[in-house]
Order: structure tokens, then sequence, then C-alpha cells
């Protein structure tokens, strides 16, 4: 039996950070109606290396074009135990109960995750 356990202990953080992807300023519009733009259909080449499902979110007047990543990480390993990655224009609270586990303990995490369905959430796994 091991003398050490990387088991987490009781304490989690929640961290978000942004994953930018090449953006495709021209077909843009074509791209959010779910169509791909007329000069990709010839260029298979083309239409393999575009991102069709990274989103536009704006932050603080900054644009920015791609994912976020969603980490819930132990605080006293620093190890990151669970991560979900959602389109940059979600909001950062919309993971947060699929990131957390009745028994985490507590949970560290910015004002974004702040809510009255956030709080109930975690009132009723048990979590503080």
């Amino acid at each position: 039996r091991a003398r050490h356990s990387w088991q987490g202990r009781s304490h989690r953080r929640c961290l978000v950070c942004r994953s930018p992807a090449p953006a495709q300023w021209t077909e843009d519009a074509a791209i959010k109606r779910g169509e791909t733009p007329e000069d990709w259909k010839d260029k298979p080449r083309k239409l393999c290396q575009k991102d069709l499902d990274a989103l536009w979110a704006k932050k603080n007047n900054k644009v920015h074009y791609g994912y976020k990543n969603h980490l819930k990480a132990d605080v006293k390993t620093k190890l990151v135990r669970d991560f979900r990655v959602s389109a940059a224009s979600e909001h950062d609270s919309q993971c947060l109960e699929e990131l957390v586990k009745g028994g985490d303990g507590t949970v560290y995490a910015d004002s974004a995750y702040r809510s009255r369905g956030s709080m109930a959430m975690l009132r009723r796994k048990k979590v503080k």
C-alpha cells in the first residue's frame, strides 16, 4: 500500500482560460447559418483546416474567437481533477454544475460563477 496518495483532498478550484482558434472573417455569416461557404466546397484542404465549431466572444472590449477551457484542480496537489471545453461565447457558469461533484468540499471560483442558480446547486450538492 502506498504511503502517499494522489487522491484529491477536499478543496477544488475552478479556472477558465481561452483557447484561440484561427479566425474566419469573411465567411463568418455563412458559418453562423450552418452553411459551408461556396468557395470552400471545391477546396477540401481549406475546409479541413477551418474550425466550424469555434465562436466569437467579447470581454473587456476585446474580441476572442475560439473556445474556453474550464478546469477543476485540487488546491493541495495542484492536479487537474476534471475539465470541460465550451465555445468562447458560452458563459463561464454554464459548466460549473458538470464540474462540481458532491463531496468536493469547498469550491473556489471567481465572480463569474456566482449566481442564485449556482449557489442553489452548490447547496444541493452539499459543497461550500
